[in-house]
């Protein structure tokens, strides 16, 4: 209905017909529901969404249930992570269900797995079965050499579907940890020899000695690794040579036989 009111002529309410109905994308829907499992999944957890779009959706803080009667029930271990988050209705399952196939662009894989100081994983929420999954991205050697083909504009990611977040968080929580180890293994490795000692000398002696020894012990026990695998490769004197260094350290024997 049209009121005139002199010259001007004032429009009643609109046709509300299909054709000029704003309807919510599909996609958003299923965002949301995404949302609302890795919400509920990490419950017990500080869950921070990103403000602006920078490749990662969520940084999640790390609580741990403290049982003591005089301190607060859930206390901050001060261990964040990174989240980047894919939701689907029509999750992409393996043929006999043992991994699912997310597609990732190479800019965004190399920014997960490489550029992040931080551990950072990739979830994949199926919204269907109400399932969220998770992939170490930074741990997985597959996407890492992938990532050297500079040709390729994506990837696939395989993410297992045994790791499924359902109750127990202690294998995910193990994936954090080895992650963790990652990226303060590369911050380390990055940091100039002459960088590192001027950082450590806010320490006393005493401290600088144990850090020493700690990163003797480290290096040792990694070319132990080393030269484990290259003897599996039949390569004896290679290995051999390896297990030098730390077979002609005391200190390190020592405290190998100790352990």
């Amino acid at each position: 209905m049209a009121v005139v009111l002199g010259a001007a002529e004032i429009i009643g309410p609109p046709s509300y017909g299909a054709r000029h109905q704003v309807k919510k994308p599909e996609e958003h829907i299923t965002d949301a529901k995404g949302d609302g499992i890795f919400r509920e999944a990490f419950a017990q957890w500080g869950v921070n969404p990103s403000q602006q779009d920078y490749g990662w959706d969520y940084v999640v803080e790390v609580f741990r249930d403290n049982r003591s009667a005089r301190a607060p029930r859930h206390v901050s271990t001060g261990l964040l992570f990174n989240a980047q988050l894919k939701s689907s209705i029509a999750t992409s399952y393996s043929a006999d269900g043992t991994f699912i196939s997310q597609h990732l662009e190479m800019p965004s894989a190399d920014y997960l797995a490489r550029q992040l100081r931080q551990p950072t994983f990739l979830f994949h929420a199926d919204v269907e079965k109400k399932c969220l999954f998770w992939i170490a991205i930074q741990l997985d050697s597959s996407i890492l050499k992938a990532l050297e083909n500079t040709e390729s504009k994506s990837l696939t990611v395989r993410i297992p579907t045994s790791n499924i977040l359902a109750g127990s968080l202690d294998r995910f929580l193990e994936d954090l940890t080895k992650a963790h180890c990652v990226v303060v293994t590369r911050a380390l490795a990055n940091t100039h020899v002459t960088d590192f000692v001027e950082a450590m000398r806010c320490h006393s002696v005493g401290k600088m000695n144990t850090i020493s020894e700690d990163l003797h012990e480290r290096a040792f026990r990694l070319d132990m690794q080393a030269a484990h695998e290259i003897y599996r490769q039949g390569k004896l004197l290679d290995a051999t040579g390896r297990l030098s260094s730390p077979c002609q350290n005391p200190t390190f024997l020592r405290q190998l036989v100790l352990s």
